[in-house]
């Protein structure tokens, strides 16, 4: 490198380019020209002239490393921000699903109170008095091929064929101990009847699980030996044995009995004529010790165990 130089600096550059060419080069003599010079001359610039000044590698340092501690903390305030609202979220679900569990508590105790004191529309009392009826079919009027919203909210009306709704039942049976009573009609006008010293059934989270036993009556039994223990299943909840028998229930591979099946009129039906997967007709199966006999009339009721009717002064 070459830069114009006064005379007065000349004497200077050339002495120290020889004393550099003579220090650096004495170990390469073929890097020597004729007059013992180096071929490669560094130069220093000139004195006295400006330079830009070093930027201030400290302070700069100091900079970036305060705005990465402060990025720092914005992600970890954050990260402590979505934590919180995930938290309160949370809480919010918690409080509407105990909002809502206290209001269907509140309306199944307005039902229970009004079945207790108004029995003339929700009670049989031929079998004793006190009874709930919260399933009836009688003619067939109410389809109960049925969604399970439809079966946990509960439809028909009260003084015709109903299902007084899965909810309402799980309240009402948890509330204290009861008993269930079923009565059976065939389309002979034959009267027996299914008589379960303890009744209840689990809540909607664990599918309304049904908990019979102590079995008397003058049927054989078809119902609590078999599908105790089950959980409710409804067509449109995946249940093959749901969607085969057009209905909701507690079933087991299929059932032995299914008192929500499909309605048909004179009893006997076949899987050819109604082309059928499987058996779905009203079933008690000990009555004729068939799948293909659908009963006429059949009425689901329960009543606190420890009932006493008052009596007339």
């Amino acid at each position: 490198m070459h830069s114009s130089n006064t005379d007065a600096d000349k004497g200077t550059n050339q002495t120290f380019s020889q004393t550099i060419g003579t220090a650096q080069c004495s170990q390469f003599s073929s890097q020597l020209t004729s007059n013992g010079q180096c071929r490669l001359i560094a130069t220093l610039p000139p004195v006295g002239t400006s330079q830009k000044r070093c930027p201030d590698m400290f302070r700069c340092t100091d900079d970036i490393s305060y705005w990465l501690h402060e990025n720092q903390n914005s992600k970890e305030q954050l990260e402590e921000l979505r934590e919180t609202m995930s938290e309160l979220q949370e809480e919010l679900r918690s409080h509407r699903h105990r909002v809502k569990s206290l209001e269907m508590q509140v309306d199944s105790s307005l039902v229970y109170s009004l079945i207790v004191q108004r029995q003339t529309h929700f009670c049989v009392c031929a079998p004793g008095g006190g009874w709930t009826v919260f399933q009836r079919r009688r003619d067939g009027s109410v389809s109960f091929n049925r969604r399970w919203s439809e079966y946990r909210d509960g439809f028909g009306e009260l003084q015709g064929e109903h299902w007084l709704g899965n909810q309402h039942l799980h309240l009402m049976s948890n509330q204290r101990h009861h008993s269930l009573r079923i009565q059976l009609q065939d389309w002979s006008h034959t009267h027996r009847h299914a008589l379960y010293s303890s009744f209840r059934t689990d809540s909607e989270e664990n599918q309304y699980r049904l908990h019979v036993s102590g079995f008397s009556g003058t049927v054989e039994d078809s119902f609590g030996w078999y599908h105790n223990q089950q959980g409710f299943s409804t067509p449109d909840t995946g249940n093959i044995c749901a969607e085969i028998s057009h209905a909701g229930w507690w079933f087991h591979q299929c059932f032995f009995a299914n008192l929500n099946g499909v309605y048909y009129k004179g009893g006997h039906y076949s899987l050819k004529a109604q082309d059928l997967l499987g058996p779905d007709g009203i079933v008690w199966f000990s009555w004729k010790d068939s799948d293909f006999y659908s009963l006429k009339a059949v009425t689901m009721m329960m009543r606190p165990h420890n009932f006493r009717p008052h009596l007339s002064p």
